[in-house]
């Protein structure tokens, strides 16, 4: 099947994967070409922040795009 990317809202965070019983959805993006897409965080040392980055590959009937960003993550405690 289609690799898709979804919002929850209403969650409660705890230890057990997945989302609640409870929790609503919404469909965020379909077509998530699965091998090209990844969330990678980098940690901070004592002289630069952290770093993470999240790659997003769409792809659909021969067209594809990547999106990318990065959020530098402050080192304090």
């Amino acid at each position: 099947g289609d690799f898709v990317l979804k919002r929850y809202s209403e969650e409660n965070f705890d230890n057990t994967p997945g989302p609640d019983s409870g929790a609503s959805e919404a469909l965020v993006a379909k077509f998530i070409n699965a091998d090209d897409s990844y969330f990678e965080y980098n940690s901070a040392t004592s002289s630069r922040s952290g770093l993470v980055t999240i790659r997003l590959a769409l792809e659909d009937e021969g067209e594809y795009i990547q999106l990318l960003h990065q959020v530098h993550v402050d080192n304090a405690p």
